[in-house]
């Protein structure tokens, strides 16, 4: 889009401030694209590592032979 609105400006066949209205949306909408892309990757991978993690929280660690005291357990 942006080829095409410089070729028609040099061509001389554009209204008066259309080329850059044209130019300044190519731009930001290509930039907000861009930013909602690596986004997503974010998003994604964020996803991906979680699905890989236990469903619980181990409080803490218990020693075969060690003695359990749960009056003492934090």
């Amino acid at each position: 889009m942006l080829a095409w609105a410089m070729y028609s400006w040099i061509v001389g066949i554009t209204v008066t401030g259309w080329t850059t209205v044209i130019c300044a949306m190519s731009l930001l909408s290509s930039a907000q694209l861009l930013m909602l892309g690596i986004m997503g990757e974010y998003l994604g991978r964020l996803y991906e590592q979680s699905k890989g993690r236990p469903l619980f929280v181990i409080e803490r660690i218990v020693r075969a032979g060690d003695p359990v005291n749960l009056e003492q357990a934090d």
